[in-house]
């Protein structure tokens, strides 16, 4: 079968971690996959690296009223020749799929991972009324969000759940003392015996929520009095130069670390106690299902996909958005390590239940090709 796969972000999120792993996946499975990438992202780098067929398209928000690009989005589907295509972003579905209908590709699938409401327009009702074939959410909190201003957007039979998947090498072991290391490195203070070592990976945007669990910090350390706890960020973003100053504003300097864009958090994972998830919300909450697969307990925001995800008592702990001392002693709840290593052991068991990826691909080809 032939599939085009559509996401012209310039920068690297789950989303784009998505089509990634799934153009790899259905190569191997036998497709014919091809992609359409922005100029000089980091999606058409990782394309490019892996050998995946790829056109460089840029899109914006009003791409689609340009009678030029849709003569682009025209050419590159005429190129892949496609059965099926499947989109990613807005700007991408209003572009690509009405050209998609007009050249008779039978499938065309548009994959909503953000938990925010579509808006009730005329544009977004035609839409989905015809050149949308299939949606894909992957939350039911996506699916209400998609609905929230129109509950007849789109027909009911035309919306599939198929949640992210977490491929299990996620959770391979690094070399013997990895993980140790990695923490232990950053200063004197990662290296004290006992420390609750709290890990946050995720953009840093105002999305994720790190203001938030900055002030959570603070909370532990100068208004609790708890020193032998430490913080490390992995992510990149617009926030970083604030949240650097933040920390510094907090005094937080010898508790928190930023260690940037890491490609492989497992190591990062595997040295910590508790994986940290503050996000106001979440269209699927990938770090936390990889964290769960790492048998890291979750303590999270009670918010958006986050309910789907972690368990409250049995996986990590949900605590309402902004609430600081709450989040904070949630947090100092896993000094106990074996309260930790048994939420940590529920978690792996329900992320290789419900986030499997493999099982998630099962459920696209099924889409793809009934």
């Amino acid at each position: 079968m032939r599939i085009l796969l559509v996401n012209t972000s310039a920068s690297w999120g789950g989303g784009e971690n998505w089509h990634l792993g799934h153009a790899r996946e259905l190569l191997r499975r036998g497709h014919e996959v091809s992609a359409v990438a922005a100029p000089e992202s980091a999606l058409a780098q990782r394309y490019k690296k892996e050998g995946v067929s790829h056109q460089l398209v840029k899109v914006g928000n009003f791409s689609w009223l340009s009678s030029r690009k849709r003569r682009v989005a025209v050419a590159a589907i005429h190129k892949a020749r496609p059965d099926a295509i499947l989109v990613s972003l807005p700007a991408d579905a209003k572009l690509f799929l009405p050209q998609a209908a007009r050249l008779g590709v039978a499938k065309r699938i548009y994959r909503r991972g953000i938990a925010v409401p579509v808006k009730d327009s005329w544009f977004n009702r035609r839409l989905f009324a015809h050149p949308v074939t299939h949606v894909i959410v992957n939350s039911e909190d996506t699916r209400r969000c998609l609905l929230q201003n129109n509950p007849q957007l789109v027909a009911a039979e035309k919306v599939h759940l198929i949640y992210n998947g977490v491929k299990e090498e996620v959770a391979e072991s690094a070399e013997s003392g990895g993980e140790a290391s990695l923490w232990e490195g950053l200063s004197d203070h990662f290296q004290k015996e006992g420390l609750l070592r709290i890990f946050h990976a995720g953009r840093l945007t105002e999305q994720k929520g790190q203001r938030y669990l900055l002030e959570v910090m603070h909370h532990l350390v100068h208004v609790l009095g708890e020193k032998n706890v430490g913080l490390v960020i992995a992510g990149e973003g617009e926030l970083e130069k604030e949240l650097k100053q933040q920390v510094k504003v907090l005094q937080l300097q010898s508790f928190v670390k930023f260690v940037g864009f890491q490609v492989r958090l497992s190591p990062w994972m595997k040295g910590a106690r508790v994986f940290a998830m503050p996000s106001q919300f979440e269209g699927f909450g990938f770090a936390a299902a990889e964290a769960m697969l790492c048998e890291l307990p979750v303590v999270a925001a009670d918010t958006s996909s986050l309910k789907e995800i972690v368990v409250h008592g049995e996986t990590g702990l949900r605590i309402p958005w902004g609430d600081v001392p709450a989040f904070a002693e949630a947090l100092l709840q896993y000094r106990n390590r074996e309260l930790a290593r048994k939420q940590g052991e529920q978690g792996r068991r329900r992320a290789q239940e419900l986030f499997s990826f493999q099982a998630a691909v099962d459920r696209l080809e099924a889409l793809l090709m009934g």
